[in-house]
């Protein structure tokens, strides 16, 4: 754990925001003062918005069903521009 005592550098604050984004939070570094402690709220609420949010589309976009719909081995139909073509 990293003690008030110790100077922080730019990559302990990345390493903190990133962790705190993520939602895992191991706790090494805390943020002491009340402007540190309202943007980890803060960023924790946007983290908690931003995954699902994307989750969603990336999982939409795996499981969308194709343009072509195969009938037969010589018939399809294909979906394009809101229209429908044998």
């Amino acid at each position: 754990m990293i003690g008030p005592e110790k100077e922080l550098n730019f990559f302990d604050y990345l390493y903190l925001s990133l962790f705190t984004f993520s939602t895992i939070r191991y706790g090494e570094i805390i943020a002491t003062g009340i402007a540190g402690k309202v943007i980890i709220v803060i960023e924790s609420c946007i983290a908690l918005a931003y995954a699902p949010f994307f989750g969603g589309y990336f999982a939409y976009l795996f499981i969308q069903r194709p343009k072509d719909f195969f009938l037969t081995d010589n018939i399809f139909l294909r979906y394009n521009n809101n229209k429908i073509y044998v």
